[in-house]
Formats: C-alpha cells, structure tokens, sequence
C-alpha cells in the first residue's frame, strides 16, 4: 500500500534527477507516461501512471511500446515542458503528492516556471501541470468540485488536498508522546485519523510495541535497506518454468549484477523471483534502476 511515509521514501530515490532534463514525453497507455529524463550524460526513464488499480512513480528500463497517435494530454505535455530542466522534487506535507518544481524557456525565449504535481492516491490520481502562480494549464483527470472539495480544471487555481491531521515528520520523538497522550490514541485508527501519510499496515506495526510514540518515530525514520523475497509457488508449472516477474536492484555494486546473470544462466528453472530494492539512493553510485521482464 502507498502511502505518505513510502512517498517521502520514494523520494529520495527520486532526487538523483535534480538538474536533468525532460528530453521526451511518452505514452505507454490511457494513463501510463514516460519521462525521458537526462542527468550527469545518461537517460533515465520515470514511469508515471495515474491508473486507478495501479497507481505508481519509479525509475524503470522496461521498455515500453510508445503510442502512435498520443493522445492530447501526452501532445500537450511535450508543447510546455519537454526540453526542461527539473530544479526540485518535493513532497508536499506528508501526503501521496510529489511536486517538480521546472524551468524552461518559453516560445519567447522568456525563462519561466511550472509546477508537475503527482498525485499517487489511487483512484483519485492525477498528473497537473500549472504555471509559476500554481494556475491550473491542464490535468490529466478533470474534475469540478470533487472528493477533495477542489476543481482540478484549466485556468482554475490549483490546491493540494485539505486535511486536519497533522504531519508527523514535523514533531520530535517526545512531542509525538506527547500529541498521542493528549489525543488519548489508542488504537490503529486513532493514529491514522490523527497523522497524515499513515496507512492501516503502518499504523498496526506501530502498535506492535507499548512505546507507541518511540515506534512511530522510529519508523518514519528509519534508513531503507534492500529487502529479497523469494516467492516459490506450492504446485510450480512443467519447465520451463522462469518467471522474474519484477526486479529492482541498485547499482551499489557491479558484482552483484555479474552473480545475478551466472544464477539465471546456470539454473534455467530458478523459481520465480521478486526482488524489491526499497529505494535509498545508492551510496555509492547515487542512482537506481528498475528492471522489469
């Protein structure tokens, strides 16, 4: 589940793309886009997909059949941003929305800046552009007064999703103690209505332990390392039976990527793998990829 705290994750693997630029937009799908992003002499592809069942962000090296005929949206896209450059990545409070903040020479040679808001919240997702006043140029979804009590229209104003809870990177571990003594929180539920960017899954592992507020904060901000599940089926099919389904490994080592193919070349039938790299900018080549077969 994605959720604030996986966001302000994620970002971080997000911000090797500072200074790159949009070289080219593409269109995977109804809903799915492809930002060619250029930084430091190499392309890196950053899926975007405002899908309803399978919203998402990442850096990807899948490729991806483009579109013929792109639709408006992709065309409008590569008009006003392809060519530039990203000077920022943000979060905006603790939420499902990540903000890039672009600069560009308009058709006048005039340098200007426009805002690519992300909005991961599943069927609510969206794709905004605006101007530097936060000026609504085009959306991928339109909405009138919606479910956020907000109009996601061109020429409207655009405003991030209201809530009353509060963020809780802002807080120290004791005001955290202190906010969930007040607040009498005691269970699961109370700390999601009480804290943005808390999903049900982090919410329950918080109160694994009677130091809730210790927890909370530990939690949020912890450090991500690499995690590897091997996921072997109970009845696996007749050979040939390779199913690598999603592999996200990061470059912290080449040797690692030299293991990875004598294993698949040795071993024909090696049951399906699902590596998943919570993403932490390696330390040692700062980048990432994602493979996907």
């Amino acid at each position: 589940m994605i959720d604030g705290i996986f966001i302000n994750k994620l970002l971080n693997e997000l911000l090797f793309l500072k200074t790159g630029r949009i070289s080219r937009i593409n269109e995977s799908g109804d809903t799915d886009f492809v930002f060619t992003i250029r930084v430091n002499r190499e392309n890196h592809n950053l899926m975007i997909s405002t899908s309803s069942e399978y919203s998402r962000i990442h850096i990807t090296t899948k490729k991806y059949d483009s579109v013929l005929n792109p639709k408006g949206f992709t065309l409008f896209l590569r008009k006003h941003i392809e060519g530039y450059f990203i000077e920022n990545i943000s979060q905006y409070s603790s939420d499902r929305v990540i903000v890039f903040t672009l600069k560009g020479y308009n058709e006048l040679e005039d340098l200007n800046t426009k805002y690519l808001i992300c909005e991961i919240m599943g069927r609510y997702s969206n794709l905004i552009l605006t101007d530097s006043e936060y000026r609504i140029l085009d959306a991928i979804k339109h909405d009138g007064v919606g479910e956020f009590n907000r109009t996601i229209m061109p020429n409207a104003i655009y405003e991030y999703p209201l809530n009353n809870k509060l963020n809780p990177f802002d807080f120290s571990k004791d005001e955290l103690n202190e906010i969930i003594k007040s607040k009498k929180i005691l269970t699961p539920k109370d700390l999601m209505n009480t804290f943005n960017g808390i999903s049900n899954l982090l919410a329950i592992n918080v109160f694994n332990t009677e130091m809730i507020s210790d927890n909370l904060y530990n939690l949020i901000h912890m450090d991500i390392n690499p995690n590897t599940y091997l996921n072997v089926p109970k009845n696996p099919p007749p050979p040939p039976a390779l199913f690598l389904s999603s592999l996200t490994i990061s470059f912290s080592s080449s040797i690692l990527l030299l293991l990875l193919s004598v294993i698949f070349s040795t071993f024909p039938f090696f049951p399906s793998v699902i590596v998943f790299l919570s993403i932490s900018s390696s330390k040692i080549s700062g980048k990432s990829c994602i493979f996907e077969y």
